[in-house]
């Protein structure tokens, strides 16, 4: 039977879901970091693929516009207070690169020490990936021009804290794109990115699903569609014999 555009969404979705079950099992914990300009666009990704998740095995932290360090305390504080035990899932949107970026748009970090930032943000992904976690970067692109002239996407930025979040970007747009530009050049060797820019987000949902996917499939060495396929398969059987045994003891 040929698969209708909803069955192939479930079928992405259930794939999902169950690679996160399987880094649960075996006690594999997950950072995904997503990053990026088209804002609307990424609340609307973040938000259909936590929708499918178990929530007691996955945290999100919201990154704020005018984030800043305080004094004395680490600039990755934060990040490594927030991060879940082995075997759940953090999702950051933005991140530890936002808040470098941020800083250095402001002022408040020089180039110095930007670049020494840089390195420990680094430092500190190659720990956890030593340490039992898969670490997922994703970064969504888009035009300003695009960003701003989408008024469909931008109805659905209605908490006061997103609209700050869509004002401060558009006024700091060039400043945050030029320098996240700069830092996937930098990381790009020994740090993957998944760099996508996007025109339609529902397009852009299912490219980052397929994503995830492949990365996850490939750390656990697994075949997600065959294990999903043949767990429908026995729940199907089951529900039959159990509609046979129903129909015998009615007869």
């Amino acid at each position: 039977m040929t698969a209708t555009g909803k069955d192939t969404d479930l079928d992405r979705a259930d794939r999902l879901a169950h690679l996160f079950r399987i880094a649960a099992e075996r006690d594999r914990g997950v950072l995904l970091i997503v990053e990026g300009v088209a804002f609307p666009t990424i609340q609307y990704v973040i938000k259909q693929v936590v929708d499918g998740l178990d929530p007691r095995h996955f945290a999100l932290l919201h990154v704020d516009h005018d984030v800043e360090s305080k004094r004395g305390v680490p600039f990755l504080h934060e990040f490594w207070a927030a991060l879940p035990r082995r075997g759940d899932l953090l999702i950051l949107d933005r991140s530890y690169y936002f808040k470098l970026v941020r800083g250095r748009t402001t002022g408040q970090i020089g180039k110095s020490v930007g670049e020494r930032l840089l390195y420990d943000i680094r430092d500190f992904e190659r720990g956890l990936e030593e340490n039992g976690y898969f670490v997922l970067r994703v970064y969504i692109d888009q035009s300003r021009k695009d960003l701003k002239s989408d008024k469909k996407k931008r109805k659905e930025v209605t908490m006061r804290v997103l609209e700050s979040r869509y004002r401060d970007l558009l006024k700091h747009f060039n400043d945050y794109d030029s320098r996240f530009a700069e830092i996937l050049a930098a990381t790009g060797a020994d740090a993957e990115w998944f760099h996508l820019h996007t025109e339609k987000r529902k397009r852009c949902l299912v490219s980052v699903m397929d994503y995830l996917i492949a990365r996850l499939e490939e750390k656990l060495e697994v075949d997600s569609r065959k294990e999903v396929a043949e767990f429908d398969l026995a729940m199907q059987r089951k529900r039959e014999r159990e509609r046979d045994k129903a129909a015998g003891g009615s007869a």
